[in-house]
């Protein structure tokens, strides 16, 4: 049984602690609604297809396995880090520092191409779902570590690229929408 205490980050949804064996992971628990662990399979399902497709993990957090903690079932994940060491900081706090806006602005319109070229499902694309990871050698890039997969039933219909790409480009929209107004001065 692994024992959890050095918690990272809290969402809506899931609380994360650092992996106490291996500082290159990190522990996602589930908050104890039917919505929260319904999504987490639902995640877990997606990343283990992605692995089977052979996917590289480039723009995601990669799922690694679960795990009985003293905190009930947790899933293990690769942690983020700039190519320095420290963690990599989340969109929303990216944006705080104008300076970022136009190399944020880039690797968003990266992360969407990259969506589309791997055909990447995601519901819930948020500033505080994306990390921000800088790179010394390559360019910095967005990576999403939480909302992958795809709610609806109609998962069947994802093999059209078509409809496939219009789901996306609605609902990546959507999400710029909102990471923009992160970039608008509040009055």
């Amino acid at each position: 049984m692994v024992h959890l205490v050095d918690e990272i980050a809290r969402g809506k949804h899931r609380v994360c602690y650092h992996d106490p064996a291996d500082d290159r992971y990190c522990y996602k628990v589930p908050q104890p609604a039917a919505e929260s662990i319904r999504q987490q399979r639902r995640e877990v399902t997606w990343m283990t297809r992605l692995a089977r497709r052979g996917y590289s993990f480039s723009h995601i957090a990669k799922y690694d396995k679960t795990a009985q903690t003293n905190l009930g079932t947790a899933y293990r994940y690769r942690l983020v880090r700039d190519d320095n060491g420290p963690l990599s900081t989340t969109v929303a706090a990216a944006f705080a520092d104008p300076g970022n806006h136009v190399a944020l602005r880039a690797g968003l319109r990266d992360l969407h191409d990259h969506i589309l070229r791997f055909r990447l499902a995601f519901y819930d694309l948020t500033a505080n779902n994306l990390l921000w990871q800088k790179r010394e050698h390559h360019p910095d890039r967005l990576v999403l570590v939480d909302g992958i997969g795809d709610p609806s039933g109609l998962r069947f219909l994802d093999q059209i690229p078509a409809v496939f790409h219009k789901k996306v480009r609605r609902r990546y929209t959507r999400a710029c929408w909102k990471i923009a107004a992160l970039m608008s001065p509040t009055p």
